[in-house]
């Protein structure tokens, strides 16, 4: 069974970004830039599409000392006020069917941010991501409402779904395929979001990133010093590459059982096709069986009414041959009595002289 694989990014109205589509390599896509180009922003687009609960999403930017996080971090990542932002990964699901999951993130009063999952499914494989994305007034490109954003998927032939909750959207995500878990607990939804955090941030544990921050900038003011933060910066990196090794170990154990389900899957799948299959054959053979039966039935229901008509023909023949061999029985008896009479009443006659 072939997996789903996001193939696209698209950003609409993010700081620094009014509309960017980024392609996704099949094994790993990189984000080059300078300080402040938004590689963090791209980021957390794609981490907020993948976990849009306000409630968990916590970003801080490990080289600034000063980043704040929680909701006013996204917050200040959007774009121009009074207009919605997206971030929408697009999937290629397996058959080549595309779907669209994405997140409306609406400013409120600051820090906070509602998030809006959504699922856009059956669009035409020619269908643009920009056609969909932005709305063309007078000229010129504006962010769509979440009514023209529906619009625009029906012009090109797919269809809008938004879900009032995360665990309706994840529940549809796990329906077309896209997650192997339904991630309908809040516990798992909470590891589901460690992994991403975990990721996002490649595993740099806090205390080790402030240590290096500190024996690289701070001046330093004797060897004792210095070789006591690089005995515990080396500590660190051990206990770090423990953790990367007991994590590497969870993942191989993780994509075992995921492919394990997935065979497991794919075995039931296809005897229930085998099933189905051939439940239909034993229908149509049945059904096949019940017209034979019914047109022997309507053939033996017309042999019959002929066999009853012919029957009542030869009881009424019959009531007449025996009214009629009555009738010479009768005439014949009373011929031998009459017969049986006759030498009685015989006169003889005799010519006079």
């Amino acid at each position: 069974m072939t997996r789903a694989r996001a193939t696209a990014l698209a950003l609409v109205n993010w700081k620094g970004v009014f509309y960017e589509r980024y392609l996704l390599d099949p094994n790993v896509t990189a984000l080059e830039g300078a300080n402040g180009a938004g590689k963090t922003t791209v980021m957390i687009a794609a981490y907020v599409v993948l976990m849009p609960d306000m409630s968990r999403l916590r970003f801080t930017n490990l080289v600034e000392s000063g980043a704040t996080g929680g909701d006013k971090g996204i917050w200040g990542r959007l774009g121009e006020p009074g207009s919605a932002s997206y971030a929408a990964l697009e999937v290629e699901l397996h058959g080549g069917a595309r779907l669209l999951a994405g997140v409306e993130l609406t400013r409120k009063a600051e820090p906070s941010v509602e998030a809006t999952p959504f699922l856009i499914i059956g669009l035409n494989p020619e269908a643009r991501l920009q056609d969909l994305l932005l709305q063309r007034r007078g000229g010129a490109d504006e962010v769509p409402t979440r009514a023209e954003l529906s619009e625009n998927a029906k012009a090109l032939g797919g269809s809008l779904r938004v879900f009032a909750t995360v665990k309706e959207y994840f529940a549809a995500l796990f329906e077309h395929g896209v997650s192997p878990l339904r991630l309908s607990t809040d516990e798992d939804r909470n590891k589901f979001n460690e992994m991403l955090r975990t990721s996002m941030t490649g595993g740099i544990s806090r205390a080790l990133t402030s240590e290096l921050r500190s024996f690289l900038l701070r001046e330093e003011s004797g060897l004792g010093d210095t070789l006591s933060r690089m005995r515990g910066n080396l500590d660190a990196c051990r206990r770090t590459r423990v953790e990367v090794s007991e994590a590497q170990r969870l993942e191989h154990e993780i994509a075992g059982v995921y492919e394990a389900g997935q065979s497991m899957f794919s075995g039931a799948l296809l005897a229930a096709r085998e099933e189905a299959s051939e439940l239909r054959a034993a229908v149509e053979n049945a059904r096949i069986s019940e017209l034979e039966a019914a047109r022997e039935l309507a053939e033996l229901d017309r042999t019959a009414a002929e066999q009853r008509a012919r029957h009542a023909t030869v009881l009424s023949r019959s009531t007449t041959k025996r009214a009629e061999l009555k009738a010479a029985l009768e005439g014949q008896a009373q011929l031998a009595h009459a017969r049986s009479l006759a030498p009685q009443s015989v006169v003889c006659w005799r010519p006079s002289a």
